[in-house]
């Protein structure tokens, strides 16, 4: 029994510690060899670098490197964004090299990050490309992952979230790609760094926030796999412990973050209200039975004073039969 709580305790904990590492990533989920090109896409946002991964989509990328040397992917734009599922981009005619390819994802395919081509197969169609916002298995069928972002994944994110019109999701404000070419080493150091920094000044609060709720997660884990040892006192007490953490989790990790909200803060405020008076439920004096003060003077039939016998204050044997 002692050693499933502990297995219990662990593999609870795992989990919260795993979770948290995904949800902490910023950047795409798989970076390709450094001996694999990568080029930078340059927009009215600002500036994308994609590793592009051969060994993923051979031909593909083949045909991408012949459409970029021959100046075909300036000009595309952005057609369609989805908030945390996809950005697509269209070129006048930058992608048509790519038509008639069959599907390639040799190692990986669309997860967080990655740079997709679509092919409709309809002649006279030009294949789309689409950042890929979330992990989307579903679409490995019909699209090919030639590369993956590899710094600049706040701008594809900034795109996304700008506000579209009509049903098929196209931007309000045009957004272009002004520039699209390989990245020297230089470009590649600086795009890399300038990731790196602004992963660390939004991520700061975030990782807080996640190893605060994973010791949350450990000290619930504990909670549950010794629940019958603790008592009732102490599993209150480390339940409200693990509410209160996992409430300031939350409260620093949207703090540092550009996810709160009016909604969010005036949520966050009655959860606080809520746990200040659960505490005050601790704090509470237990009430106890009045036994009665001390004993009090009263007048009996022989004209003295004698101190009323209490129940803090009984009788001795002796009173008792001379009393009788």
């Amino acid at each position: 029994m002692k050693s499933q709580r502990i297995r219990r305790l662990i593999g609870l904990t795992g989990l919260a510690c795993l979770g948290a590492l995904m949800f902490a990533s910023p950047c795409a989920a798989y970076t390709p060899p450094e001996t694999d090109p990568r080029i930078v896409i340059t927009t009215t946002e600002g500036k994308i670098l994609v590793a592009l991964a051969p060994e993923n989509a051979p031909e593909h990328v083949k045909q991408f490197l012949n459409a970029l040397h021959a100046g075909d992917l300036a000009g595309a734009a952005v057609t369609r964004i989805s908030p945390n599922f996809y950005v697509q981009l269209v070129g006048a005619s930058g992608s048509a090299q790519l038509a008639g390819l069959p599907v390639e994802q040799a190692k990986v395919g669309n997860v967080h990050g990655a740079l997709s081509v679509y092919d409709s197969g309809t002649p006279g169609d030009v294949p789309t490309l689409m950042f890929v916002l979330v992990s989307s298995p579903q679409l490995n069928s019909d699209y090919t992952p030639i590369g993956f972002v590899e710094a600049g994944m706040d701008i594809v994110k900034a795109i996304a979230n700008s506000g579209t019109i009509g049903n098929d999701h196209h931007p309000a404000e045009a957004i272009y790609v002004t520039e699209v070419h390989r990245a020297s080493e230089q470009e590649r150091m600086v795009l890399r760094s300038a990731e790196i920094a602004a992963a660390s000044d939004d991520g700061t609060a975030l990782l807080a926030a996640i190893f605060i709720v994973a010791f949350a997660a450990f000290v619930a884990a504990l909670i549950s796999a010794f629940h019958d040892r603790l008592g009732k006192q102490r599993v209150k007490s480390l339940s409200l412990l693990v509410a209160l953490l996992t409430f300031f989790g939350v409260w620093v990790g949207l703090g540092g973050s550009e996810a709160g909200s009016g909604l969010v803060g005036a949520v966050l405020f009655g959860s606080a209200i809520a746990i200040f008076r659960l505490m005050g439920r601790f704090e509470r004096p237990v009430p106890t039975t009045d036994l009665g003060g001390p004993a009090q003077p009263v007048d009996r039939a022989d004209g003295e004073l004698h101190a009323e016998p209490r129940i803090d204050q009984p009788e001795s044997e002796l009173e008792v039969v001379l009393a009788q």
